[in-house]
């Protein structure tokens, strides 16, 4: 009993130091992502990235691929399976990643009589900022070998299946930002 009790122990720390062990984080881009998504399936990675939040996307991408993206999602919600085993690391840089992507310019409110007020409508909101950040989190690629290791297996993930792969974030680090309107000149202090 108290041998399979120090065995569980041990497994345990490993299993916890390889989590948080920066030396097993890869550091990666979008574009070797979807090179080789299997390397990384499953893995804690660390990319610098362009990120999208609207009413429909949450989202990040590379300069070098534009036409490629991963979604994001954070590691409590209810829609990431498996569980993640680490929690969101709510920091300084964090609170002002979430003041950049949130800051949005929205329709002005209609003078006109019997006009429909679109003022507020998230569908017609504009981002005030191009934000980069460095992420780190775990990898879940949809583009799995099968058992026979020759064909495929796909899944998809984020809004209406339309990303091959989802980032499920741990930490924020290193927040940047452009202003895309003259609203926006000036960033929350970064």
């Amino acid at each position: 009993m108290v041998m399979a009790r120090s065995l569980f122990i041990c497994l345990l720390c490993l299993a916890f130091s390889t989590l948080c062990n920066p030396s097993q984080i890869s550091s990666t881009t979008i574009c070797q992502i979807k090179k080789n998504p299997t390397k990384y399936n499953g893995r804690i990675v660390r990319i610098r990235v362009w990120v999208n939040l609207d009413w429909e996307h949450f989202e990040a991408w590379d300069e070098n691929c534009k036409q490629e993206a991963i979604t994001l999602a954070y590691p409590d919600d209810p829609n990431v399976q498996p569980r993640p085993h680490f929690p969101l690391q709510k920091d300084e840089e964090y609170e002002l990643f979430q003041k950049l992507v949130a800051a949005k310019k929205y329709p002005a409110k209609s003078a006109e009589p019997g006009a429909m007020d679109s003022h507020g409508d998230p569908t017609l909101a504009l981002p005030l900022y191009k934000v980069q950040a460095t992420i780190v989190g775990r990898l879940d690629s949809g583009i799995i070998r099968g058992p026979d290791d020759r064909l495929p297996h796909t899944k998809a993930y984020g809004h209406m299946d339309e990303y091959f792969a989802r980032l499920v974030i741990r930490s924020i680090s290193d927040v940047t930002s452009l202003p895309l309107r003259s609203e926006s000149a000036t960033p929350p202090s970064q």
